[in-house]
């Protein structure tokens, strides 16, 4: 019989019996073992019996420093099980299961399967613990609980507070960071005195500064107040895109050419578009870009009334895009639909 010691906060239990059959022994304090997530844990298996010298095999080898060794470091991320195998010098085997895992979880689950609204964040755990959620870097007020509704982009992440303790071990207190979750929307970009989104969608709603600003089927607005602007899109699918914040400050600049004197048609078309623009601005382009914003054609306007030929386009939506000098305007033009 081998003795039994006790230090502070670490305790030593071995039993054996002496026998030809190889066997792996788990002391009572690896079962199980409180290990913070993120962390190290280095288990004491004992192969006693058999045959020596002993061929030691894990499977599978995730978060070991080695898997042929009695006790290998394993960073502890997530729960897992692990075989391992004894096999002595005259081919005795034994195998047992070796579970370790972090005394509570991390990892963040996205939730964005209804496509009808805020994405869903949550973390779950059955233990006591406390969170702490973070949107770029920054605390979020009130943001303690196990899940987060997020309605705009941005890298999020929650910290996790636990207490561990043991029967074996001297408790303690975890404190662990998730990993950063990116969520990303349609993006305002500007042209000119132009906000627009290359993002697909059935419908656009331009908010300014919180209140709705502009609501319809056109994909950019010519905002005429210095504001945070946010686009929100949707698809017909009831999909619900948010845009980041986009700060624009307007000046006392006047366009030369309003809106008005611009027009594409037919609109949807199938082999020719017709492009009129206000006499005197001849040699002005149009760029059709897809959804992706990839630029798929380019022509010049010779004249007030261009036509342009579209039957090579695939079926779908386009921007097209008319520039006249420093001006920009913007249309959707539907292809073959």
């Amino acid at each position: 019989m081998w003795i039994t010691t006790a230090e502070t906060n670490t305790y030593v239990e071995y039993s054996y019996y002496n026998s030809s059959d190889i066997g792996i022994f788990v002391p009572r304090w690896d079962i199980d073992p409180p290990v913070c997530p993120g962390s190290v844990y280095q288990p004491n298996l004992i192969v006693a019996g058999g045959c020596p010298p002993y061929q030691i095999h894990w499977y599978p080898s995730t978060g070991l420093s080695s898997d042929t060794i009695t006790n290998p470091v394993i960073e502890v991320n997530d729960s897992m099980t692990y075989t391992v195998i004894a096999q002595d010098n005259a081919g005795n085997i034994d195998t047992i299961q070796y579970h370790v895992s972090p005394v509570f979880s991390t990892r963040v689950d996205v939730d964005s399967s209804t496509c009808s609204g805020p994405i869903n964040l949550s973390v779950q755990n059955s233990g006591i613990v406390s969170y702490q959620w973070y949107e770029n870097g920054q605390i979020i007020p009130n943001a303690n609980l196990s899940a987060l509704e997020v309605t705009h982009p941005g890298d999020y992440f929650v910290e996790v507070t636990g207490n561990y303790s043991s029967d074996y071990f001297q408790g303690g207190v975890c404190t662990v960071q998730s990993e950063l979750i990116h969520i990303s929307g349609p993006e305002i970009q500007l042209s000119g005195d132009t906000l627009f989104t290359l993002s697909f969608a059935d419908h656009y709603e331009w908010y300014l500064d919180g209140t709705l600003y502009s609501s319809g089927v056109l994909s950019y607005i010519i905002p005429g107040q210095t504001g945070n602007y946010v686009v929100v899109t949707y698809d017909s699918l009831g999909c619900t895109g948010f845009s980041a914040s986009y700060y624009y400050a307007t000046t006392n600049l006047q366009n030369e050419i309003s809106e008005s004197e611009i027009y594409i048609f037919p609109n949807p078309a199938s082999d020719f578009v017709s492009i009129n623009i206000p006499a005197g601005h001849v040699g002005s382009e149009i760029i059709f870009l897809d959804i992706t914003g990839k630029e798929i054609l380019k022509e010049k306007l010779i004249s007030k009334s261009t036509m342009c030929s579209v039957a090579d386009l695939a079926k779908g939506v386009y921007v097209a895009i008319i520039q006249i000098e420093d001006q920009r305007f913007y249309e959707r033009v539907v292809v073959g639909l």
